[in-house]
């Protein structure tokens, strides 16, 4: 039976250490990090969602919403509060999160595996897993680390002994779902790893956020345009596309190693010295997903390489799957909760990547890995050696690639005059000419008395912006990608709504402005509403254009 837990220890000196970490980790990493890099295509729609809701717009009926309505509606506070600076404080917000979310697995797995943890090995697995994870994710409100933050507390709280606690958990779990819908998973999962998948009331607990929103949709009559646009099938799809063959390695990985570790000698020269099996399984995990990681965390580009670190961990899970007994049993519980929020929180049909959740992936390997060692100084040790390594991989990663935006020693510019909310936020020269030629667009476009709108990219504008954005979207490029339905759909708000809208269409991709070093030279922006307007089958003609905008009426 899993251990009964609360996510602060009731230990004195544990609740300083977690006051102290979910305090000093965020500002920390948030004065060293948050100024620097700038991306229009992802920071800020988030908060672009939250203003439409405090506009008073329908999630879905109003507005296409690709997500269920949660994420906006957490951050709508921040967009009340911040003002000029509302993209920075967005950010302290999420730097907290991932430092919750760091600090909640260290301490279930500091619970599940009692005495197993010193003081200092507990705050250093919660520094590894802050680390490693927001290396190279870009520190921004988004659904999946919304998602992730809501399952990680609720699963803090599932394993708590009273059973309010647990029922609150359940409903943090099922909240998680209104982040992302792929956290549908995480519920079922810790039920069925436990002994409360016997109890009706906690399924109904993980259920109830999700009933609400169907009850919401149904009454605002919004239950079939969300349905067409929350569950499109090229989710599904990149979800596929994340079984990789070549990863079936790291599987063999993980599990030969754990089982080399944990299992009976079978050749007599390890029979004769006993730390020859655990050797080679520790060679085995380290040579195969942790070393790659730790390379490309100093390279700055590791957010590939945390699907390594997913696929060994499935196949360690395996493993204790297979031999579940006493601690091996709570490693495959543990297994099987990390498994389930990786996923989640990586399916997506850009790029499948469980960056987000590298830290916790990681930190479970180790933490396996470690079971062995009867020494809790010499589990401190270790750990403190990693969170070091990986503390210095993210100072260095994210210098060299902040928000894969400002490469290492070029020249950054105040983003504050010429993007709205951006006060405080330094950007590279691509970014910085890209949103000086928007506002001088937008310039152009007040020659005409009559609302604009900007495609495909640049949701994050509308957050602050001093005009509300006329269109039923923010940015096109992610419903282009989600579902070409949708994307059809929206060519045709577009053009109802002539000829009273100027529509700004970017010549730039807004994705890539960190590439180069360069000014980029306008490119054609691939997007089928874009290619619509200028060809003309929407009824749009030119009227204007700026360095990386044409404007059309």
């Amino acid at each position: 039976m899993v251990q009964h837990m609360r996510f602060f220890s009731q230990s004195g000196p544990r609740h300083i250490a977690a006051f102290a970490f979910l305090t000093l980790a965020p500002l920390f990493a948030h004065l060293l990090c948050s100024a620097a890099g700038f991306n229009p295509a992802h920071d800020g729609a988030v908060l672009a969602a939250a203003r439409r809701l405090l506009e008073g717009q329908a999630p879905h009926r109003d507005f296409i919403c690709l997500h269920p309505a949660l994420s906006p509606l957490l951050h709508a506070p921040i967009l009340l509060l911040g003002g000029e600076h509302v993209l920075l404080l967005a950010r302290l917000f999420a730097w907290f999160q991932l430092a919750a979310i760091a600090w909640a697995w260290a301490a279930l797995t500091d619970r599940l595996l009692k005495g197993f943890f010193n003081l200092p090995g507990l705050v250093a697995l919660a520094v590894l897993g802050m680390a490693f994870s927001a290396a190279s994710f870009p520190a921004m409100a988004w659904h999946a680390l919304n998602g992730l933050f809501l399952a990680a507390l609720g699963l803090a709280l599932c394993l708590g002994g009273r059973p309010a606690l647990k029922i609150g958990g359940y409903i943090l779990c099922g909240c998680a779902v209104l982040c992302k819908p792929s956290f549908a998973v995480f519920a079922p999962v810790v039920l069925l790893t436990t002994d409360d998948w016997r109890r009706a009331k906690y399924w109904l607990a993980s259920a109830l956020p999700g009933i609400a929103y169907l009850l919401f949709l149904a009454s605002s009559g919004a239950l079939p345009e969300a349905a067409a646009q929350m569950f499109p099938w090229p989710v599904v799809r990149a979800s596929l596309r994340a079984s990789r063959f070549r990863l079936g390695i790291y599987i063999a990985a993980g599990y030969f190693g754990m089982r080399l570790i944990y299992g009976a000698p079978v050749f007599a020269p390890a029979r004769r010295l006993p730390w020859l099996n655990p050797g080679l399984g520790w060679a085995i995990i380290f040579a195969a997903p942790l070393v790659p990681n730790f390379i490309a965390l100093f390279g700055g580009a590791r957010y590939d390489y945390t699907l390594t670190l997913f696929w060994a961990l499935a196949g360690a899970g395996l493993y204790f799957g297979m031999e579940a007994d006493g601690r091996r049993l709570v490693f495959g519980r543990m297994a099987g909760w990390a498994i389930a929020l990786a996923w989640a929180a990586a399916v997506t049909p850009f790029r499948v990547s469980p960056a987000v959740c590298g830290g916790i992936l990681l930190a479970s390997l180790t933490v396996m890995g470690l079971a062995i060692v009867n020494s809790t100084a010499v589990r401190a040790l270790v750990l403190a050696i990693l969170a070091g390594a990986a503390m210095l991989g993210f100072d260095h990663g994210r210098r060299l690639t902040a928000a894969r935006e400002i490469p290492a020693g070029s020249p950054a510019y105040p983003m504050d005059e010429v993007y709205p909310g951006a006060r405080g936020i330094y950007a590279g020269a691509n970014t910085h000419a890209f949103a000086a030629d928007l506002q001088a667009a937008v310039a152009l476009a007040g020659q005409w008395p009559r609302p604009y709108a900007i495609i495909p990219d640049c949701p994050g504008y509308w957050a602050a912006s001093g005009q509300a954005n006329p269109l039923p979207f923010d940015g096109l490029r992610e419903i282009e990608y989600y579902n070409p339905a949708l994307a059809d759909g929206a060519i045709e708000a577009m053009a109802a709504l002539r000829p009273n809208v100027t529509i700004l269409v970017q010549t730039a991709d807004a994705s890539r402005l960190g590439s180069t070093n360069d000014i980029p030279m306008p490119g054609r922006r691939r997007s089928r509403a874009a290619r619509a307007i200028r060809g003309g089958r929407s009824g749009f003609s030119k009227i204007g254009e700026t360095l990386f905008f044409e404007l059309y009426e």
